[in-house]
């Protein structure tokens, strides 16, 4: 249930249905021996299994209608599409975007938005790094450069 919760939203979604059809199961075998009634916390669990499975297909749509667009004058990104602190944050999308067309500012403020959503994503911190450094802010760039070469070190020892 944990894995189906809170794993890549579109890749994996096949395991938050599965979840659901177990739970049909063992509804329907279960529930006749049992001295109370199960159908209540068996339709809570459905109705939350699902409401997780919704709010991460739409975080999954709006994940790759962000990747694909070319305008970013209207890329909002919603609460559905940061709920996953494993998968790429889509604000680095957004910031690199702002990047090609040469607005440094807002795609600083992404990618920051992005460590912070996410922060253990080499990209992120690698993408704030870079542009700190190009907009001559080489203090600022440390932190980010230090955690990454932290990340890079625990992977090396795995």
């Amino acid at each position: 249930m944990i894995f189906a919760f809170f794993s890549f939203p579109m890749e994996r979604s096949i395991i938050t249905i599965m979840l659901i059809l177990l739970a049909g199961l063992i509804l329907k075998d279960i529930y006749k021996p049992l001295k109370f009634k199960l159908w209540p916390v068996a339709l809570c669990v459905l109705v939350f299994t699902s409401g997780i499975f919704w709010m991460r297909y739409i975080g999954g749509c709006q994940a790759k209608e962000v990747r694909i667009s070319k305008d970013i004058s209207n890329m909002n990104i919603s609460w559905f599409a940061t709920i996953d602190d494993s998968s790429t944050p889509l604000y680095l999308f957004r910031g690199l975007k702002k990047y090609e067309i040469n607005d440094t500012n807002g795609a600083l403020c992404d990618f920051k938005l992005a460590c912070k959503a996410n922060p253990n994503h080499h990209y992120s911190l690698v993408a704030a790094a870079q542009t700190l450094i190009n907009m001559n802010r080489k203090e600022e760039a440390v932190p980010y450069l230090e955690k990454y070469t932290k990340l890079l070190n625990k992977q090396e020892l795995k």
